[in-house]
């Protein structure tokens, strides 16, 4: 596995080392290019030095320019909505062309320097991001939720965006494991079975058992 430095860095020594940049690596993975970029002007004060492999921008070229002068208003505008909507903060991919080739990036604030890790957008890679935006999401509003029943609705919503199932439900037991279905996602021309209840002997004993050693069943 190769190693790409990150270009102007700080050195670092025992003289100053409470100085040290920790939230900017001093090198990345080959897979990808690195731009740090000023919080309150989006200039570029990082960058790693194989940005020249990837859009063919020397560091040289990249240092102390804007993301305005160098890649257009329109990956300006990008990055600016993907801020303000609080992308960022879910860690959701975010798609940027740059020098004419498609990329998908991570952002995040590290201590006033917006680190954006970028990727060539190949055909995998987007087949994925879809996924992971979605996970992403879903774990961020689980944040945002106050009661078990929030918290139910969001994971069987959340479940089927990601899966695709047709229905997703929690099912709950009582103490004498008569079961509720307490929360449902499920497609608008299938009839939803939120808020039925059951017997127990709709679910025997040795089916409840596999609820505690299966957490999780599909039923195609």
């Amino acid at each position: 596995m190769n190693i790409k430095d990150i270009v102007n860095r700080d050195v670092v020594n025992l003289d100053n080392c409470e100085q040290e940049p920790i939230h900017i690596p001093g090198s990345i993975q080959e897979h990808g290019f690195l731009l740090g970029l000023r919080e309150d002007s989006l200039v570029i004060e990082y960058c790693s030095e194989n940005s020249i492999d990837y859009i063919g921008l020397a560091h040289s070229e990249l240092l102390g320019k804007s993301v305005d002068d160098i890649f257009g208003s329109d990956v300006l505008e990008s990055l600016q909505q993907y801020i303000n909507d609080g992308l960022m903060l879910s860690s959701s991919l975010l798609q940027l062309s740059l020098a004419g080739k498609e990329f998908l990036c991570t952002v995040h604030n590290s201590n006033g320097i917006f680190v954006v890790e970028a990727e060539p957008l190949t055909d995998e890679a987007k087949s994925g991001s879809q996924a992971y935006n979605q996970s992403a999401r879903f774990l961020n509003y689980m944040h945002d939720t106050h009661t078990l029943k929030e918290l139910c609705a969001l994971v069987v919503k959340g479940t089927r965006e990601i899966t695709g199932y047709d229905r997703v439900m929690v099912y709950r037991f009582d103490k004498d494991y008569n079961g509720e279905v307490f929360a449902e996602s499920v497609r608008d021309d299938l009839e939803p079975f939120l808020g039925l209840h059951y017997p127990h002997t709709d679910i025997p004993p040795q089916a409840r058992q596999l609820y505690t050693s299966m957490e999780v069943l599909a039923y195609p």
